[in-house]
């Protein structure tokens, strides 16, 4: 794996997409600030005009996203209009005694999203 995609460029998603461009990663990002967008290019990575154009052009995908809707929103993207088998990482941010950890707390294959119960997500195809 050496495409990687990172939808949501704020201040994780930026520096997730960074940190993969300078170990060696070729990195397509979106996200619906143009700002970011150009960040991005500046710091050697290419960029999306979709949530599925990043699925289709990637092997993994990094969802760094605001709320839980946007993660809806994006994974039922990435799951049903995508034609390519993408695995799809959510990362938040976990605050516990020790202070911030990011742990991934959603990894799957986009085909068997639909199998997949997750926090009430529901059916995502709809």
């Amino acid at each position: 794996m050496k495409k990687v995609g990172v939808i949501g460029l704020g201040n994780m998603g930026m520096g997730m997409a960074k940190n993969l461009i300078k170990s060696g990663f070729s990195v397509i990002g979106f996200d619906l600030d143009d700002k970011r967008l150009l960040k991005l290019k500046e710091n050697g990575g290419s960029t999306a005009t979709s949530t599925v154009q990043v699925g289709e052009e990637t092997d993994a995908v990094f969802v760094m996203v605001m709320n839980g809707e946007q993660v809806k929103a994006v994974v039922a993207d990435l799951a049903y209009k995508n034609k390519k088998r993408t695995w799809i990482f959510h990362v938040r941010l976990s605050r516990g005694s020790g202070g911030g950890t990011r742990t991934p707390d959603l990894v799957v294959n986009s085909h068997s999203l639909y199998q997949l119960s997750y926090s009430g997500m529901g059916d995502l195809s709809k």
